[in-house]
């Protein structure tokens, strides 16, 4: 993979992301969070993160990702690469049983508000990103796309760790009632220097296929 260049960009729009939406989804998603508001948040993550017209839409709002919450709330915290590939493909199976189509990448995120780290998000642009930095996985194939996200973020892991350091700088621009000890224990935590990385996952991702369809070569 080649280096990174603008931590910093992704770093910062990875903060602004965490304080505006995913902290609200990550929160509202916690067991002591009635039911009601739960699915709510459930479905504001999936609209957000672009995966709620996977899922056919039932009388309301919440009853059209009920079956989803209680599929998610089977699914135990897993710990170590191999009980999370085996956490997104159990989940992935029984969104699919509940609602059709391949569910990777809902189950992928679902799982991540529920737990962060040490679960790694599946999206098409990551997967484009990851195979233009040597990946081979199949398009569903989470186990291998796991390992290559693994590898790539390592190559990485120390400048996007300094580039978090750094984001101290801003926090009294960020009006988010986050206290500086708050602050430093979020910006230093692994699970969002992961989160970075997918911002820049993401962006690569969005640029490879640009040039994939401007070539006039096949999606990847």
């Amino acid at each position: 993979m080649m280096p990174i260049t603008n931590l910093r960009t992704f770093a910062l729009d990875y903060l602004i992301q965490w304080c505006k939406v995913d902290r609200r989804f990550v929160s509202g998603l916690e067991l002591d969070t009635n039911k009601a508001e739960r699915l709510e948040t459930l479905r504001d993550a999936a609209d957000n993160y672009e995966v709620i017209r996977n899922f056919p839409n039932k009388r309301d709002a919440g009853a059209r990702l009920e079956g989803a919450l209680a599929a998610l709330d089977a699914i135990g915290r897993p710990e170590g690469d191999q009980a999370v590939i085996s956490a997104v493909n159990e989940l992935a199976k029984a969104l699919q049983s509940k609602y059709g189509g391949s569910k990777i990448s809902a189950a992928s995120k679902f799982l991540w508000f529920r737990y962060k780290s040490p679960v790694a998000i599946y999206d098409s642009r990551a997967r484009a990103s990851l195979r233009r930095g040597g990946g081979t996985f199949g398009d569903r194939d989470y186990g291998g796309y796991l390992k290559d996200w693994r590898r790539q973020f390592a190559e990485s892991a120390d400048a996007i760790r300094a580039a978090c350091a750094e984001l101290i700088r801003v926090r009294d621009f960020l009006a988010d009632g986050m206290s500086e000890n708050e602050f430093i224990d979020t910006t230093s935590s692994r699970w969002f220097h992961e989160r970075v990385f997918d911002k820049y996952l993401w962006w690569n991702g969005q640029r490879v296929k640009a040039q994939t369809a401007t070539s006039g070569v096949g999606s990847v």
